[in-house]
């Protein structure tokens, strides 16, 4: 097949973790197919010399560059053959539905996409033109030709046309990773990667938790610093922003990790966050407070502490989670043991013969 990934970022710097998935995507469909990868962002990228994929890059340092961006990138799509185009963003900007109508376009959706736009709506004059920007963008998905959707909640909710979708949850290259190593600490080290500005995350949660548990626990934020200058106490540890390698060599010094703790903030209660499938990898137990894709009808894992997903869920689950923090502490384990998809091959064979199935069912 000839595939074409379009991957708009707006900011390449602050999405290590997405151009890892990306980049690991279209190396792994490059094995049997002839793959081109169009970048659009402000900054460029780039690629080991030995990537067996074409890379057009279309940088955006303007407001013409950006409104007019998709007329560029039809003009090059014309040069070259296709049979399928990949997405994860669909924008009302010029050029984009003439894509959309001259193209097969699967597109790759990762949240609820209406209340997430919701959950961001904080009466600026900017955040409203962002939401009826982004809504009117939604009625773009009636020319689509199919839909992967990284839950079984999205694809419920988001599959309003009717369109060809399967359920796909992200995934990592599982052989890149090293195995936890622990921080030998008397006390349990809890670790959080995240990002500013996502209230979903749940760092406001993480940080109350922890300064009522000074002494029992110790926290380590990474990334997601919003409010650090509140929380100066002993048993909390801040780091930067950092590249996904930095992040890798770090967390596995850490006992346990805690995932995205607010997801209920924009209406979510199932995910698959790419963070997870690291922590899965790393053999790192886990404090999650939602139902993951990959884990649904596996469970329950000793390894991992369900919470519920609802305001000041660790607060209520204290004495839970830091019993199971001492308890695996010292302890991790090895996820191909268990029947838990997250490699990105075996994700990524699936992905290609949804494609296929496109492809026949049109033609």
């Amino acid at each position: 097949m000839n595939l074409v990934y379009i991957a708009y970022l707006a900011d390449w710097k602050v999405s290590q973790g997405v151009i890892r998935k990306i980049t690991d995507q279209v190396k792994t469909w490059s094995v049997e197919h002839n793959v081109t990868l169009i970048l659009i962002s402000n900054c460029e990228v780039t690629f080991e010399s030995n990537s067996n994929f074409n890379v057009k890059f279309f940088r955006i340092n303007s407001f013409r560059s950006k409104a007019f961006v998709f007329s560029f990138v039809f003009n090059y799509l014309e040069s070259i053959d296709i049979d399928i185009i990949y997405t994860r963003s669909i924008l009302p900007f010029f050029g984009f539905k003439k894509i959309l109508k001259n193209y097969k376009v699967v597109y790759e959706i990762n949240s609820l996409v209406r209340k997430e736009l919701d959950s961001k709506i904080k009466n600026s004059l900017r955040d409203y033109l962002n939401y009826f920007k982004n809504i009117y963008s939604l009625s773009f998905h009636t020319y689509l030709a199919g839909l992967v959707c990284v839950t079984n909640e999205i694809e419920k909710f988001e599959n309003s046309y009717k369109i060809p979708s399967i359920v796909i949850p992200n995934g990592i290259s599982t052989n890149k990773l090293n195995k936890k190593i622990g921080s030998g600490s008397i006390i349990p080290q809890l670790v959080f990667v995240g990002s500013p500005n996502q209230s979903w995350h749940g760092i406001e949660e993480i940080l109350d938790f922890a300064d009522k548990f000074q002494s029992q626990l110790g926290f380590h934020i990474v990334g997601a610093v919003a409010t650090e200058s509140i929380y100066s106490v002993e048993n909390i540890t801040f780091y930067p922003y950092m590249n996904d390698s930095d992040v890798d060599n770090l967390i596995v010094n850490f006992d346990i990790a805690i995932c995205s703790a607010s997801l209920y903030k924009k209406g979510m209660y199932e995910a698959c966050p790419l963070k997870t499938r690291k922590y899965l990898s790393l053999g790192i137990p886990m404090i999650m407070p939602y139902v993951d894709t990959a884990l649904v009808d596996k469970g329950p894992f000793e390894f991992i502490c369900e919470i519920e997903n609802k305001p000041n869920n660790l607060i209520d689950n204290a004495e839970r989670i830091i019993d199971f923090s001492k308890k695996f502490k010292s302890r991790s384990y090895d996820i191909q043991n268990y029947n838990i998809e997250i490699d990105i091959s075996e994700l990524e064979l699936t992905r290609l013969n949804f494609f296929k199935s496109i492809i026949n069912r049109i033609n």
